[in-house]
């Protein structure tokens, strides 16, 4: 675990929310360790990496609005490469890669450059929503806006908000940036007075795209639950004898900070192995472990099938909706083809499992060793930290 700075006090505006602030407040440790102590986390590649995209793409989209361009490849790639050269040593050479990805993504994106209205615009709000300075101490709530536009016909004009991220879009993380793009709505529903607000949240390194569109009273249920949000903030700050627990959550995969809830299981689970440690009596430990989950992941299942979802901090348990789709073979294998897809590549994708193959031409041994003859073997090592030995 990295050492996070020494605390450099309480910063001004303790009680300032944005959506970064509230997303930590799920944890209230961690709250109290960033912003009542003033401890800074040191920076790790992803961070660092994404700062540097969003002051390339700051720079670029100030660029096409002043020089009224829809695009321009040349500029953007110049900025690119001069961030590049001079990015934090924490994101090594290696990550150019992702480096190209972040700017081919930013390359697809063409805007017309009238409808611009701002670009990482600032907004900082009082308690009572009416505008404030940046560094206000009494601001109340603030965010940043990567992307601002005007767009429509002039009759049904509409801002849209663009915000811009090098995760992928996926999983916990899509939630959790469904109340930002909320946040991001009413900000700029209170800045402009208009009430149609559209805001998109594009990943940079997938290209997937999440977007909410709100309007008259979906403001009012954003407001009400940020007002909210801020009142449960300036009670704990207001009661001494408030502990700041710590809350398990999405956090807990970056976190670096001490925690006393990792504290309390120090000696079950070791996170560094290093000289002395009984590699034999950890592994028992994460045997143990992972039997524990498996039984406490169905209890949990059955508790969430009978009484609802379970809500701890930023993480839910609940049933998902999966998707399944199907295609006609035939049908994909023409298109596939007559998109110039290599054969060799359109076989891999249709793969089946050799399992769920034998399930199906079960009691016709015969098809099944024809179909074994022309099979294509491919090992790849995956790691299994609890298989079972293999009797000889």
């Amino acid at each position: 675990m990295q050492t996070p700075t020494k605390p450099t006090g309480p910063p001004v505006g303790l009680a300032t929310l944005s959506p970064s602030r509230l997303q930590t407040l799920n944890c209230p440790h961690r709250f109290l360790e960033l912003y009542m102590k003033g401890y800074r986390e040191p920076d790790n590649q992803a961070l660092a990496h994404g700062r540097l995209i969003h002051q390339v793409a700051a720079l670029y989209f100030h660029h096409l609005k002043k020089e009224k361009l829809a695009t321009d490849h040349t500029f953007l790639e110049v900025a690119a490469d001069k961030a590049w050269e001079k990015r934090q040593d924490v994101i090594p050479d290696s990550a150019s890669d992702d480096h190209e990805t972040f700017i081919n993504q930013l390359r697809e994106v063409v805007i017309d450059p009238a409808t611009i209205a701002g670009v990482e615009q600032r907004v900082s709000f009082h308690e009572d929503w009416e505008p404030a300075k940046w560094d206000d101490p009494m601001t109340a709530y603030r965010g940043v806006l990567d992307l601002c536009t005007v767009e429509g016909p002039k009759e049904e004009q509409f801002i849209h908000v663009r915000d811009w991220t090098t995760a992928a879009l996926a999983g916990q993380f899509q939630a959790a940036k469904d109340l930002q793009l909320r946040i991001y709505a009413l900000m700029m529903h209170k800045i402009t007075k208009r009430d149609r607000i559209k805001v998109t949240v594009h990943s940079l390194r997938t290209g997937a795209e999440k977007s909410v569109e709100l309007v008259g009273d979906e403001h009012i249920v954003t407001e009400s639950r940020i007002t909210l949000e801020r009142k449960r903030l300036l009670a704990h700050l207001d009661d001494p004898d408030y502990k700041w627990p710590a809350v398990p959550g999405a956090a807990c995969s970056y976190c670096t900070l001490n925690c006393p809830y990792e504290a309390r299981y120090q000696d079950t689970i070791r996170l560094i192995l290093g000289e002395g440690i009984d590699i034999h009596e950890f592994h028992k430990q994460l045997i143990f472990l992972e039997s524990q989950r498996k039984k406490m992941v169905e209890l949990l299942k059955g508790y969430v099938g009978q009484h609802g979802n379970v809500v701890t901090g930023d993480i839910e348990a609940r049933f998902n909706l999966v998707e399944r789709r199907s295609y006609s073979i035939g049908d994909l294998l023409i298109t596939l083809q007559a998109a110039g897809i290599p054969d060799e590549q359109i076989y891999e994708t249709f793969s089946v499992d050799k399992r769920k193959l034998k399930k199906l031409l079960k009691g016709n041994d015969e098809l099944y060793d024809q179909v074994e003859e022309i099979t294509t073997i491919q090992h790849t090592e995956r790691f299994a930290p609890t298989a079972k030995i293999k009797e000889e």
